[in-house]
């Protein structure tokens, strides 16, 4: 679902004549880049994978875990880079790393933290979600939008995301 809804927002967004950023932040599912990597491109158009300038960031792994510094780092020197080259808003396409044993709510605080985002869509089940967007909606620095996710819409082990990825 993140995925999916990451893209429509892009495309919605540039369809209404916005210079929109796609933030592809998941080194283990990229759509853009190679895996290990995050990837930010801007585009013009309606379309997807934008098809304009694009940057990227090594982080070492498929996997948040232990590299927790790279991606929250790598992650705001390419809103850097979007910021610097015109963009007026940009779509982060994070990993799916929440879970507290972890270290997925502190990671995606941090990451809030230093691109301090206008808001932040939450798509979650029952409350899976809640020790990160206490503190947000806490704050009231950042709007917390908060999604269920379609009923159709199962979760996948990796492999399953992994074989779907390929197929797209």
């Amino acid at each position: 679902g993140k995925s999916t809804l990451a893209r429509y927002l892009v495309q919605r967004l540039r369809r209404d004549g916005r210079r929109c950023a796609y933030l592809d932040g998941d080194p283990g599912q990229s759509r853009l880049g190679p895996p290990a990597t995050i990837t930010l491109s801007v585009g013009e158009s309606a379309e997807f994978p934008p098809g304009g300038p694009s940057w990227q960031r090594f982080i070492g792994s498929v996997s948040p875990q232990g590299h927790m510094l790279p991606l929250g780092v790598g992650a705001m020197r390419l809103a850097q880079a979007a910021w610097e080259h015109g963009v007026d808003s940009i779509v982060y396409d994070t990993s799916g790393l929440v879970d507290p044993a972890q270290g997925g709510p502190p990671l995606k605080l941090a990451k809030i933290e230093l691109l301090q985002p206008v808001a932040v869509l939450a798509i979650q089940r029952g409350s899976e979600l809640e020790s990160l967007l206490q503190p947000l909606r806490r704050s009231r620095l950042t709007q917390v939008i908060d999604l269920r996710p379609v009923a159709a819409v199962q979760p996948r082990d990796r492999l399953a995301r992994q074989h779907r990825d390929e197929d797209e």
